[in-house]
């Protein structure tokens, strides 16, 4: 898998963000985003940060 050079623009990174959360309630599935964006984690249900391999914070 490759890497993008650049991020989308936000109105693409927002599109895609709702086809993944909508996707992932419509078929009932958890969803995995690994993410250093505030924005995209804000769009979460749950948000678990880690620092050096060990969860610090648990907002479920």
């Amino acid at each position: 898998m490759s890497r993008a050079d650049r991020a989308p623009d936000s109105a693409t990174g927002a599109a895609v963000m709702d086809l993944i959360v909508r996707l992932g309630r419509g078929h009932g599935t958890t969803v995995l985003i690994a993410t250093h964006e505030g924005q995209v984690a804000e769009a979460c249900d749950r948000v678990i940060g880690l620092r050096d391999g060990r969860t610090v914070t648990d907002s479920g």
